[in-house]
């Protein structure tokens, strides 16, 4: 393994601000022997703050994070501010041997300002130095070094496994099919990357390396991700290299052709789609959606586009049990399907349905379905929002435009106003970049014609009676269901 090392260099001042660099004893300048600490990038971060804390009494954090941002007032030496940041360097002697070394940057601050801010620099040291023998922090000798651009180093595939976009393709092509090897993609389309299955590799059987990058620092055939595992519809853990190749283990919600970091937070979210191969010869493909209760015969409403192509329907009414379901009526204009459940538990009721007038612009809405299931799971979802606008895309008038957050897997679920009452069919959203909060839902008057067409009496209109977000999800959700259908 790759070790790092945390060195001590010289020091320069110049006029009234002062640069520093160090991180343990100083035993020689640049080109000579040089004590320097075994330890890796974040360990050197949190050797910063602790030395920092200690030492200042005014500390915080700069930059991304990984830089300390400290102040001090003296009534000697006057008021200063430092800036505290670790940089990666390469041994000359030994290319294999990286290090942290600490950039120190002083400068006056305020009325009071200093004259010779580098005092903040050797305090810093000064700390450090006793910090590191108090601790037993490990040192070894270092020689002359670069500066590197990056805070850690990654591993690199074998020169066996291709690294461009055809080759691997190729690569692909003449080995046995594996589920998860494919050429993805993040999405941000930063980086295109091969994963592979590496049976020698007991810990991290599964790599995803680079095949292009729009990071100038990730080169071909540079290690991405490390998967200690990947089974569909299962989370799994890996060893990820940020940007500037630091890592961290971030875990993953697992799809077939996709997969969901679930640790990054919302700032740093991350997401994967694979891109090649799109499907295997002859494999089933199944798509899911959103179905909801007509009547108590078993009558379902969902949209065309759900089930369109397929061979086989299952619907799961409850989170375990499933049954089949055929469909008896296609609108693909109004993109609705009408499907017949062959069993339906006799307790279920039927969604009461609006099939006259129009929701007013504002109104508050809510959507019940199952977005993303591969990823998020098959527990049922409600997201709320408001009617944005009476007409759809492209001033569509069969549909309302909606705020409520609506994904991959909502289609085909209700639309609820804030009676309870199901006012439309969720069937669409916006997907282009920086465009948010853009859904649209099927007006529930269309409804009442496709029954008309099947001889299926319309359902009962219910009297309107405000009901929160809770009360409805608690009356309703047990009619509202998830459906896989195949196709090939």
């Amino acid at each position: 393994m790759k070790k790092f090392v945390l060195v001590l260099l010289a020091v320069l001042l110049t006029s009234c601000t002062a640069h520093r660099q160090g991180g343990g004893v100083v035993q020689g300048a640049d080109t000579g022997a040089i004590k320097v600490l075994d330890v890796d990038y974040d360990k050197a971060v949190e050797i910063a703050w602790d030395v920092a804390e200690d030492r200042f009494l005014d500390v915080e954090s700069w930059g991304r994070g990984d830089g300390i941002k400290t102040k001090q007032r003296d009534m000697i030496m006057g008021a200063a501010v430092s800036i505290i940041k670790p940089v990666l360097v390469q041994s000359k002697a030994d290319p294999s041997n990286y290090g942290i070394i600490f950039d120190i940057t002083c400068r006056p601050y305020g009325p009071d300002f200093s004259m010779a801010p580098g005092y903040m620099g050797t305090e810093f040291l000064e700390a450090l130095e006793e910090y590191v023998a108090f601790n037993n922090i490990p040192q070894k000798t270092f020689s002359a070094y670069r500066r590197m651009p990056n805070k850690g180093t990654v591993a690199t595939m074998p020169a066996s496994y291709p690294r461009t976009i055809e080759g691997f393709k190729e690569f692909l092509d003449s080995r046995p099919a594996n589920r998860f090897e494919g050429i993805w993609t993040d999405d941000q389309s930063r980086y295109v990357m091969g994963l592979v299955h590496d049976k020698e590799d007991i810990r991290y059987p599964y790599k995803a390396y680079v095949l292009t990058s729009e990071e100038v620092e990730w080169r071909p055939g540079d290690v991405k991700i490390q998967f200690n595992k990947l089974e569909k519809d299962e989370a799994c853990t890996s060893t990820y290299s940020r940007r500037k190749k630091d890592s961290q283990g971030v875990l993953w919600r697992v799809g077939k052709s996709e997969m969901l970091a679930l640790n990054l937070g919302r700032r740093n979210g991350l997401a994967l789609m694979k891109m090649y191969p799109d499907k295997d010869a002859g494999e089933v493909t199944v798509y899911t959606g959103t179905c909801w209760l007509l009547d108590d015969k078993g009558h379902a409403m969902t949209c065309a586009h759900v089930v369109d192509g397929a061979k086989q329907i299952q619907v799961y009414t409850t989170p375990t049990t499933f049954t089949s379901a055929r469909v008896l009526l296609v609108d693909e204009g109004l993109d609705l399907a009408v499907l017949k459940i062959d069993a339906v538990p006799s307790h279920l009721k039927p969604l009461p349905v609006k099939l006259t007038g129009m929701a007013p612009q504002g109104e508050d809405v809510f959507v019940v379905g199952y977005p993303i299931a591969s990823i998020i799971g098959t527990q049922l979802k409600m997201t709320e929002g408001i009617i944005s606008s009476t007409r759809g895309y492209e001033e569509t008038a069969s549909q309302y435009q909606v705020s409520a957050m609506v994904n991959s897997g909502n289609s085909g679920g209700p639309l609820f106003d804030s009676c309870g009452r199901v006012i439309g069919v969720v069937n669409a959203k916006i997907t282009r970049e920086n465009v948010e909060g853009i859904a649209y839902s099927v007006k529930s008057n269309y409804i009442g014609l496709m029954l008309d067409q099947l001889g299926i009496p319309r359902p009962d209109q219910v009297p309107a009676h405000p009901m929160t977000g809770k009360e409805l999800f608690k009356k309703y959700s047990s009619s509202i269901f998830y459906v896989e259908v195949e196709t090939r």
